[in-house]
């Protein structure tokens, strides 16, 4: 509709009435038509034209197409456009236009130009252009394209795909188990709820998986991840990148780069990859692993699982119980509160593990040298070289190789593993409880020996240096300083052997050193120097 003056007055158009829809006035010179449903009859439109003093009447007529959907095309100007209940394809062509699909699966253009491109109802497939757009699939599963410029995407109702384009985009998965692509440029995705895919592409782009289960790949640049809830997988790729795994059992992995990872709540795996990254499992049971680079990881609450990987790492325990394992590499572990687990390796430098607070364990059994390890002297030997030192560590598990192990004055629990091992005890304070828990020997097996030698019984006072076997009552005062033995039934069924170092009249003041097992001792299990041994019938 449209007219013209001779004079060159300015004409306005008003009062227009149509017949067979609605007409609504979206503003100065702009109305929108909507049909009735399955109308096909010819459209009258009413309306006069003024110059302000008079006016005059004119009638327009719009044919519509039954059933085939429609192809709208807009002009090179700012257009509102209005999609038909059915199918369309609508170009909205150069300018700013304003476009709406309404119902049924629409194919949207928006061209050249800042463009607000609507969905509606339907599977849409919806294509930004040129230009800074805006796009909102609405409900349906929904295909957006931002391309050229920087777009907002907004994918809403349905499972949705959503691709920024070049450009730094911002993209909303809404509800629905959505794929979001941010393409090229620094971009901005959050999944929203459901079990979103957020790939971020090239650039420096921040990645928010929100509700659900999803996966977040950052690709280059130096990005930023965060899971939310569920139990989600973040993978960093290339660039010095920061990730938050937030609640649920999550998978973080850093890629190449100088990395943080933060696991948050859940029981979560962090893999710190190439680069000098930083791992912080946070709440929850949590394995964490350096990977190459000089890295360090703290285990958090709970019971967590660190390997630091080549590169000279610090370990960090953190409260519960944990499994700091060494690797290659000059590295530093602290078990922190708990009673942790340190899982040695031969690499050729000097280690350092501080066991803190609990009852802690040196484990050597993936070692298949002759170890020693003296925890009085604070040292870890291993193919007769000095691989670690040792602080705060009570208990010692040994590897496949002849071992010896040497207790300290706290209470220790030792096993051999396989080989010939010798468990040593250099005084009375080794194995003196005061009433409390024993040393104790979990798998004495033939082969292996108890060095008693650098026990000095008599510098305590006692006038007898006595082996007695067979467990015979003491007879006399003479009989004190002797080492006899002892089995024991359990009330699990279990049995043991029980060696008790007579150090005064009293029972209390005994000392013990416990054998899991029934075990028919004779001198030949024990290292003794110069003592004398008196065997009982």
């Amino acid at each position: 509709m449209g007219a013209s003056d001779p004079d060159g007055d300015s004409l306005a158009l008003g009062i227009i009435e149509a017949d067979g829809g609605k007409l609504l006035r979206i503003g100065p010179e702009q109305w929108i038509f909507t049909p009735d449903v399955d109308s096909t009859r010819p459209v009258v439109f009413h309306y006069e034209v003024t110059d302000g003093i008079e006016a005059v009447e004119q009638i327009a007529h719009l044919k519509i197409l039954p059933d085939s959907g429609n192809e709208i095309v807009g002009t090179e100007g700012d257009d509102v456009l209005l999609g038909t209940p059915l199918a369309d394809v609508i170009f909205g062509g150069d300018g700013d236009d304003i476009v709406y699909g309404r119902k049924a699966a629409d194919v949207i253009y928006g061209g050249a130009g800042e463009d607000r491109l609507i969905g509606g109802d339907g599977d849409d497939a919806i294509h930004g252009g040129p230009g800074d757009d805006i796009l909102f699939g609405g409900s349906g599963d929904d295909v957006l394209f931002g391309e050229d410029g920087n777009d907002v995407l907004y994918g809403e109702d349905g499972n949705d795909v959503l691709d920024g384009g070049s450009g730094s985009d911002e993209l909303h998965g809404g509800s629905g188990r959505d794929v979001l692509d941010g393409g090229s440029g620094d971009d901005i995705l959050y999944g929203d709820a459901g079990d979103d895919v957020l790939d971020g592409g090239e650039g420096a782009d921040a990645l928010y998986g929100g509700n659900g289960s999803d996966v977040l790949v950052a690709g280059a640049g130096d990005d930023r991840l965060y899971g939310g809830a569920g139990d989600d997988l973040l993978d960093g790729g290339s660039g010095d990148d920061e990730l938050h795994g937030d609640a649920g059992k999550d998978e973080l992995n850093a890629g190449a780069g100088d990395d943080l990872l933060f696991g948050g709540e859940g029981d979560d795996v962090l893999d710190g990859g190439d680069g000098d990254d930083v791992l912080a499992g946070d709440a929850g049971n949590d394995t964490l692993q350096g990977g190459m680079g000089d890295d360090r990881l703290d285990g958090g609450d709970g019971a967590d699982d660190l390997s630091g990987g080549g590169g000279n790492d610090t370990l960090l325990g953190g409260d519960g119980e944990d499994v700091l394992r060494d690797d290659q590499g000059l590295d530093h572990l602290d078990g922190g509160s708990g009673n942790d687990h340190f899982v040695a390796v031969a690499d050729g430098v000097v280690d350092e593990y501080r066991g803190g607070e609990g009852c802690d364990t040196i484990d050597l059994r993936n070692e298949g040298f002759d170890t020693v390890v003296d925890l009085p002297n604070a040292s870890l030997w291993i193919a007769d070289r000095e691989e670690a030192r040792l602080f705060s560590i009570e208990n010692i598990v040994g590897g496949r190789g002849d071992d010896r192990l040497i207790a300290s004055d706290d209470v220790n629990v030792m096993v051999g593993n396989s080989g010939h091992d010798t468990f040593v005890f250099r005084s009375l304070d080794a194995i003196r409880n005061h009433g409390g828990p024993s040393d104790r020997i979990v798998d004495f097996e033939p082969g292996d020996r108890i060095d008693l030698s650098r026990i000095e019984i008599a510098e305590d006072g006692f006038g007898s240096q006595k082996l007695f076997f067979a467990g015979a009552a003491l007879e006399s005062a003479e009989d004190i300083g002797a080492l006899t033995f002892e089995h024991r039934l359990l009330d699990d069924g279990g049995e043991e052997t029980v060696l008790v170092a007579h150090l005064g009249d009293r029972p209390a003041d005994d000392a013990e050193i416990i054998l899991d097992g029934w075990h028919e001792l004779t001198a030949a299990d024990f290292d003794l120097g110069e003592r004398t041994i008196v065997e009982h019938a």
